[in-house]
């Protein structure tokens, strides 16, 4: 019984030492950013994303999200497109920047 209440004060000693797990700690480890994505026919969604997360991650679920093939749409940030292999932090999306458009392939002959 003592080696019960001795393991269970030495317990209590190393988990005073940890640092407490506040919420501001969690979002320094992961931050995160949100993104919206809007497409020319209206369509838009916003994302929640880490920022070293590849693009090709958001653009896929995009483009299940109206149906549409990944590989015919082009993905813009400003002038820049979006590659799959780009993240947030390649790209410079903060908070104030952080609208990627959506355009579809031009149809005609």
């Amino acid at each position: 019984m003592e080696e019960d209440a001795e393991e269970e004060a030495d317990n209590l000693e190393n988990s005073e030492n940890e640092p407490e797990k506040s919420e501001d700690n969690r979002r320094e480890k992961k931050p995160r950013i949100d993104i919206k994505v809007s497409a020319q026919d209206g369509n838009e969604v916003c994302f929640k994303v880490s920022r070293n997360v590849r693009m090709q991650k958001l653009m896929n679920t995009f483009a299940e999200t109206i149906k549409a093939d990944v590989t015919s749409l082009r993905f813009m940030l400003g002038s820049k497109r979006v590659r799959g292999d780009d993240t947030p932090t390649t790209l410079e999306i903060d908070e104030d920047n952080n609208e990627i458009q959506v355009h579809f392939p031009l149809h005609g002959g």
